[in-house]
Formats: structure tokens, C-alpha cells, sequence
């Protein structure tokens, strides 16, 4: 079943904090086993990866719409779409790292953050011996 975006809005907000919370840690759990080659989870497998039980699994995701066929699991490829979307993970993001001293250097060469959609774009230090670098 399909939700529209207000749909997904009003559930969200209807969601406990502590469900959206968790969200981001089903999508690194997710994003692993597509990379493994995994088609299909069971809320069983999950929640063993996550250490919750597979009713708290089913539960938390019940509050953002239906996911995937009792019986069957979830796709791996859609439930991390959907959890994305939800979590607007599906938009890109220019941003600008200010202080380009050890923590700054080493944030502006961490690779990780453009697949989660984060592009460096600027950087910005008062030390003038920086500027150009």
C-alpha cells in the first residue's frame, strides 16, 4: 500500500521518538545487506541484528505504513527506499564545514558522507595559512 507524502507526515509525527530513532540504524543494517547481496530480511533477522525482538521490528515499522508480506520478510531494496524517504535521506545536501583544523581535515576527507547525500561544497577556517589549501 502506497502513502501519499501527507499520509507519511502524519504518521511520522504520530511515531515515538524512540521508533524514530531507531530508523537510521535499519537503514545502515539494510544498506549492509544489499551490499551482501541480500534480496529479502525477516523481521526475525533484523531484529537479531538490532537485538529487538521481530514484534518490535514489525511494530516500529507499522507506524510509517506497510512494508512487505507476512510470511515472506521485507524486500531489502524497498524497505531501505521507504526508511530513506522517511527520513529524507532520498534528498541531497550542500553544506559547508567550518574550522578546517584536525577535526575539519579529517571530516572534509571521510568519504562516508556522500552516499547518505551530504555534499562538502565549502569550507571555512580563520587561520589565513589554510585559506586555498
Amino acid at each position: 500500500m502506497a502513502l501519499d507524502s501527507a499520509s507519511q507526515n502524519q504518521r511520522r509525527s504520530d511515531a515515538p521518538e524512540v521508533v524514530v530513532a531507531r530508523l537510521p540504524q535499519y537503514v545502515r543494517i539494510l544498506t549492509r545487506l544489499l551490499q551482501e547481496g541480500a534480496e529479502v530480511v525477516s523481521s526475525q533477522q533484523l531484529g537479531e541484528k538490532l537485538q529487538v525482538t521481530p514484534a518490535q521490528i514489525r511494530k516500529d515499522l507499522s507506524y510509517f505504513g506497510r512494508f512487505g508480506k507476512q510470511g515472506r520478510g521485507y524486500s531489502v531494496i524497498h524497505l531501505l527506499e521507504r526508511l530513506k524517504l522517511i527520513l529524507g535521506l532520498n534528498s541531497f545536501w550542500n553544506v559547508a564545514v567550518v574550522g578546517v583544523g584536525r577535526l575539519g581535515r579529517a571530516i572534509l576527507s571521510y568519504p562516508g558522507f556522500t552516499p547518505d547525500g551530504f555534499h562538502i561544497v565549502a569550507a571555512f577556517d580563520s587561520n589565513p595559512d589554510v585559506v586555498g589549501e
